[in-house]
C-alpha cells in the first residue's frame, strides 16, 4: 500500500472507536478522515492505495469491473464463505439484508440475483453508498485481505450488526491472502447519526 500519511487528516473522533481494548496497541492505528458523500468507501480505497482520495472514481470503476467479471461468485454462498473469515451463518443473506434489500423477493437464487443487480447498478452511480458486498469486492480489487472493522458497541441492534460486519474478507485467489492487510472501519457519518453508515481507512 502506497500510503503517505497526512497528519492533518487524522479522524480523531473515530480513533476512540477503534475496536482494540489496549490503548498502547490502539495508538498504532490511524483512521483517516473521509468525506461522507456516498463515495466514502471508494475514497477510503483510494487513500489506502494512493495516499489520497483523488482516485476514488478509479477505485469505483475497478470494483464495478470486478463485480461484472466475477458476478456468479459474489452470488454464491459457498464462495462468499471462502472469501470471508466468517463465524456467523448465512453471511450472504446478511449482506443482502444489510444492503437494504429485505423481504421474500430477495431470497433464493433469483432473489439474490435481483439484489446483486440492484447493488451493482447502485455501485455505478457516484454518490451512492456501498456496503458489505463492496468490501468483499475490494479484497479482490486490492488483491489483499480487507478487514472490516466495526466498533465495539453496547446497544443490542448494533451488537447484532457487529457479529456480521466485523469481518475479514480475503481474496478468492489463495496466493493473495497473505499480503498486507487493508483496514476499513465502519463509523457514523456525523455525531447525530443513529447508524454506522460511513467508512474510513485505517493505516498503521
Amino acid at each position: 500500500m502506497n500510503v503517505h500519511l497526512d497528519w492533518d487528516n487524522i479522524d480523531e473522533l473515530v480513533r476512540v472507536l477503534i475496536p482494540i481494548m489496549s490503548q498502547s496497541v490502539r495508538d498504532n492505528y490511524i483512521p483517516i478522515y473521509t468525506t461522507g458523500n456516498g463515495d466514502c468507501l471508494f475514497n477510503a480505497l483510494s487513500h489506502l492505495t494512493y495516499g489520497h482520495k483523488g482516485r476514488s472514481v478509479e477505485m469505483r470503476a475497478h470494483c464495478i469491473v470486478e463485480a461484472v467479471l466475477n458476478s456468479s461468485r459474489y452470488q454464491d454462498p459457498d464462495y462468499m464463505a471462502i472469501g470471508a473469515n466468517n463465524t456467523a451463518q448465512n453471511l450472504l443473506e446478511f449482506i443482502i439484508e444489510y444492503s437494504a434489500y429485505k423481504g421474500d423477493e430477495y431470497s433464493g437464487p433469483e432473489g439474490i440475483a435481483h439484489a446483486w443487480e440492484l447493488e451493482v447498478g447502485k455501485m455505478g452511480c457516484k454518490g451512492q453508498d456501498a456496503g458489505m458486498w463492496a468490501l468483499s469486492i475490494a479484497a479482490n480489487v486490492l488483491q489483499c485481505p480487507v478487514m472490516s472493522w466495526f466498533p465495539i458497541v453496547n446497544d443490542p441492534v448494533h451488537s447484532t450488526s457487529r457479529v456480521h460486519c466485523h469481518q475479514l474478507f480475503v481474496p478468492f485467489a489463495a496466493e493473495n491472502r497473505s499480503r498486507t492487510l487493508a483496514i476499513i472501519m465502519w463509523t457514523q457519518s456525523h455525531a447525530a447519526s443513529l447508524s454506522y453508515d460511513h467508512f474510513v481507512p485505517v493505516v498503521r
